[in-house]
């Protein structure tokens, strides 16, 4: 499968709007910052069908 690169800014979004956008394309996935943590996410939909969010790991200081 050929490589395609996003020229588009990151949307700042939260997790139910970026389902929206998830659904509204045949794209297996989305990044975005999320609006709350202001940190990058990524949604997924799974096997089953079901939703998978990978987010980055919070500072312990």
């Amino acid at each position: 499968m050929p490589w395609t690169i996003g020229v588009d800014a990151v949307p700042r979004i939260g997790v139910e709007a970026a389902v929206d956008r998830l659904n509204a394309t045949d794209l297996p996935y989305r990044f975005f910052e999320d609006a709350t943590t202001g940190r990058g996410s990524v949604l997924h939909l799974r096997y089953e069908g079901h939703y998978g969010l990978l987010t980055t790991a919070g500072s312990t200081s």
